[in-house]
C-alpha cells in the first residue's frame, strides 16, 4: 500500500503500515477519548481485546474506578500490558470465554486487514469480523469506542 493510499486516514494506521503491526492509538487521541467520558463513583469493567502494552486502557481508565481487562497476542506488548491492567491475558481472543454483556466500556483497535489464513475468513475483512465477534461482550447501558480509518 502506498503513502498516497494512506493519506487521510489515521495516523496511527499509516505508522503500523510502516511499524508491521502495531496499531496504537496516539497519546493525543486518547487524552481526547478520555475527557469525553464521565465513569460512576462505583468499580466498573473497561475491556481492550487487543491491548498492546496497555497504554490504552490505562489512558482511558484514569481517574477512575475502572476494573481493566486486556488480552494481547504479542508476548512482549503482553509483558507491559500486565502491568497496566488489572487482568491480562496472552493470546487471542477468540481463545476466551466471556459472558455476553460483560463490559461497561470496550475499546476496540482492530487489525486492519484482508489478509487471512482460511479461505472462508477471506471474505470478511479482519476488523468486521473483530466487532462482530466482540461487539456481544459490551453490555447494553455500555459504551463501545471502535476505532476505525477515516478520509479527511
Amino acid at each position: 500500500m502506498s503513502n498516497h493510499n494512506l493519506k487521510g486516514m489515521f495516523d496511527r494506521i499509516q505508522r503500523n503500515k510502516v511499524r508491521m503491526g502495531n496499531y496504537e492509538t496516539t497519546e493525543k487521541d486518547l487524552h481526547c477519548l478520555r475527557s469525553l467520558l464521565q465513569y460512576p463513583n462505583e468499580a466498573f469493567s473497561v475491556a481492550d481485546f487487543c491491548a498492546g502494552s496497555g497504554n490504552a486502557l490505562e489512558t482511558l481508565s484514569d481517574d477512575s474506578q475502572a476494573v481493566t481487562f486486556g488480552i494481547e497476542p504479542n508476548e512482549n506488548k503482553y509483558m507491559e500490558l500486565r502491568q497496566r491492567a488489572n487482568f491480562a491475558l496472552f493470546g487471542g481472543y477468540e481463545e476466551c470465554r466471556i459472558s455476553r454483556d460483560t463490559f461497561r466500556l470496550m475499546y476496540l483497535n482492530p487489525p486492519y486487514d484482508s489478509d487471512s489464513e482460511t479461505a472462508s475468513s477471506k471474505l470478511e475483512r479482519k476488523e468486521k469480523r473483530f466487532l462482530r465477534q466482540l461487539l456481544q461482550y459490551v453490555s447494553a447501558d455500555g459504551i463501545l469506542i471502535y476505532n476505525i480509518p477515516a478520509a479527511v
